[in-house]
Formats: structure tokens, C-alpha cells, sequence
């Protein structure tokens, strides 16, 4: 079992930041940026690192928890459980940073797209995540 967190972007306009995965399990879903929590690691510090190492953007630990999910994948025969935290940062100022796909082997690209238009197949447990917090 994996520990993982998954930080849901929100900025001023309502939008949510979501990239298209590739080459993993998922690929194919919009999922939101985050990653697995390394050996001594605080959730903190992983959403930190994972938004780095993502989109290019550090928010310095200003993220609220809000759910967790757990999951469980069967990819190339390969049983995958994860325990998943969520963290929101609501009101992001999106003219006032630079979103860069740091990983595009592993995303196609990033994107702020509106809440009312969010598919309701996204990776994990996402999208009822985000319907929870904002009540879509």
C-alpha cells in the first residue's frame, strides 16, 4: 500500500488545474498534480516537492487537507493499492503564475478548466473530491 496526495488547484475564475496522464496507470484521466509520499517525508513537504517537480510552482506548504480516498488498480498485472490525501488551495491567483509541464512524459499538459466542466471519470477518486469541496 501506497501513500500518496493529490493538491486540487483551485484559482479565482473557478477553474480547476487538471492534466491528462500518460504512461501509467490512469492514462488517459485528468488528475490533478501530487504523487507518493517518500520514507520520511511530511504530506507537506511531498506536496511541495510534487508541485515542483509537476507544474513548476511552489506554494510553501499553504495547503488545506481535505479528504483522502483509497484505491485500488490492477495495471499490466500488477496490483496497486493507494491511500490517497487531499489538499485544496482555493483562491490561486492563475495570472500571477507560471504553469509549466515539468514532467510532459508523464502529463500531456496542464490545463485550468471550469468546474462545471470536469469529466466525472478522473483519476482516483478525484472528481468526487472536487464535487465534495465545491458542491458542483
Amino acid at each position: 500500500t501506497r501513500v500518496r496526495v493529490s493538491v486540487i488547484l483551485i484559482n479565482k475564475k473557478d477553474e480547476v488545474l487538471v492534466g491528462k496522464r500518460k504512461g501509467s496507470h490512469g492514462a488517459g484521466l485528468l488528475s490533478v498534480p501530487g504523487g507518493h509520499v517518500e520514507f520520511g517525508e511530511s504530506y507537506i513537504t511531498t506536496c511541495d516537492r510534487e508541485l515542483l517537480e509537476e507544474i513548476g510552482v511552489n506554494f510553501n506548504g499553504s495547503y488545506n487537507p481535505f479528504g483522502f480516498s483509497e484505491d485500488f488498480f490492477n495495471h499490466k498485472g500488477v496490483d496497486k493499492h493507494y491511500i490517497t490525501l487531499y489538499f485544496v488551495c482555493d483562491g490561486v491567483d492563475s495570472d500571477k503564475i507560471q504553469i509549466t509541464n515539468m514532467e510532459p512524459e508523464k502529463c500531456e499538459g496542464w490545463e485550468w478548466v471550469p468546474y462545471h466542466k470536469l469529466p466525472k471519470e478522473m483519476f482516483c477518486d478525484t472528481y468526487n473530491q472536487i464535487d465534495t469541496y465545491i458542491g458542483l
